[in-house]
């Protein structure tokens, strides 16, 4: 990689976050002007980071269909990108779309075993079952929660899970 690839980079992971923070603090208008500035700047390949910048914006808020779309948009821009489709599942989550976060879900799994990337695949695989158990889907819940690695625990909203709360 060459040193203005990796600038680029850095400046982006540094937008990311200071844009994370001002959406978190509430400060929408700021973080929609970094958001805007940002893409008179950084390469078109870059373009999906911003959308889902956006869509994290947009939900916090409280437009929620539009972070969907938006979520969707950085999916179809890089569809092998799995903090976007884990944030596009959570998205379907909150909405109660449960078979399009089942779908985005599975999605999310393949790609964690594909690329030997394990760092979504207990919390999706959570995921999945509560996606299962609001579908009606129960006959599959024991086979998904026996993959699930013994003692994990995650954070769904703000609660924290394990296996036996399932």
């Amino acid at each position: 990689m060459n040193r203005d690839h990796n600038r680029d980079l850095s400046d982006i992971a540094r937008v990311s976050e200071r844009t994370i923070s001002l959406i978190f603090d509430r400060r929408f208008d700021e973080a929609e002007s970094m958001i805007e500035e940002a893409r008179k700047h950084f390469p078109a390949g870059e373009s999906h980071r911003l959308a889902a910048l956006t869509a994290v914006l947009r939900n916090e808020m409280g437009d929620r269909d539009e972070s969907i779309r938006l979520m969707r948009e950085a999916v179809r821009e890089k569809p092998t990108w799995l903090p976007h489709l884990y944030r596009l599942a959570i998205f379907l989550m909150d909405a109660e779309r449960w078979l399009d976060a089942d779908m985005a879900l599975d999605e999310l799994i393949h790609l964690c075993q594909q690329q030997n990337d394990f760092y979504f695949l207990d919390d999706a695989r959570f995921r999945k079952i509560i996606c299962m158990k609001s579908l009606g889907q129960f006959e599959r819940i024991q086979t998904e929660k026996a993959k699930i690695t013994p003692g994990t625990e995650v954070f769904i909203g703000s609660k924290r899970i394990g296996i036996s709360d399932l």
